[in-house]
């Protein structure tokens, strides 16, 4: 699966969403228009695997224990 953001600019193109989600080929994940709204951990969640973000936080203690031994 691949998540992509598009930007509409006529209400055709919702029409043609709603079809493609109708017949289970997409996935609306918003409808909503851009907003800073809400938490940013929630904004996110999910948009990336549990993997990942353990990779992700394997490599920040890495980087933070460098930074300490530099100093």
């Amino acid at each position: 699966m691949q998540t992509l953001t598009i930007d509409v600019e006529s209400p055709q193109a919702i029409r043609l969403l709603e079809d493609l989600e109708a017949l289970n080929l997409i996935r609306v994940v918003s409808r909503s228009s851009k907003s800073v709204s809400g938490k940013i951990s929630e904004k996110f969640y999910g948009s990336i695997s549990d993997e990942q973000a353990e990779k992700m936080r394997e490599e920040l203690r890495q980087v933070r224990s460098e930074w300490d031994r530099a100093i």
